[in-house]
């Protein structure tokens, strides 16, 4: 299966560590499986942290995902786990309420586990 990802704004080091926290989640959450289109966009965000949406055009399974970039690396990559657990969920057709009870109980242990890693 083939994953694109389009990581655009922000400074070269964010763009850097977001692909390949993006790239890193792919085979961790169990969406290596999937074909899809990731478009990750990197600005200021003044009411939230990230959010991910399913864009609605002629490529299926194609995802927008914007993080803010005013928070700390770590916040900054746990947020790009959060989203992309989302995608994970969009892709499965799985969400129970808002999708946040699940985000939320992985997030801070896949961020544990890229930090062990050291890839950053």
């Amino acid at each position: 299966m083939s994953q694109s990802i389009e990581v655009k704004g922000g400074k070269k080091f964010e763009r850097d560590v977001a692909e390949k926290t993006a790239r890193w989640c792919i085979p961790r959450i169990h969406i290596n499986e999937y074909s899809f289109n990731l478009v990750l966009s990197i600005r200021v965000l003044n009411d939230c942290y990230g959010h991910c949406t399913e864009l609605r055009n002629n490529v299926k399974n194609t995802y927008n995902i914007v993080i803010a970039n005013n928070q700390s690396l770590r916040d900054f990559v746990m947020t790009i786990i959060h989203e992309m657990i989302h995608v994970r969920q969009y892709l499965e057709g799985k969400w129970v309420d808002d999708g946040e009870r699940e985000c939320t109980e992985f997030e801070t242990f896949l961020t544990d586990e890229i930090w062990k890693e050291d890839i950053l």
